[in-house]
């Protein structure tokens, strides 16, 4: 029985360590994303000044 237990809790140990890893994964990646989604806004709005600079130009 004790064995079994012990058994049981290292089966538990590991698993807690591939649930954080896998946490700290999906935390990078959430983080990654993010900064995409700021590089995408900061050249939307790069764009925006560009086509407002064209425009004038045109005018």
């Amino acid at each position: 029985m004790i064995v079994q237990i012990a058994t049981a809790s290292e089966e538990q140990s590991s698993s807690i360590e591939e649930i954080s890893k896998s946490v700290e994964m999906i935390n990078s990646v959430s983080q990654q994303s993010a900064e995409g989604v700021n590089q995408i806004a900061r050249s939307a709005e790069d764009l925006y000044r560009l086509t407002n600079a064209l425009q004038n130009l045109i005018d």
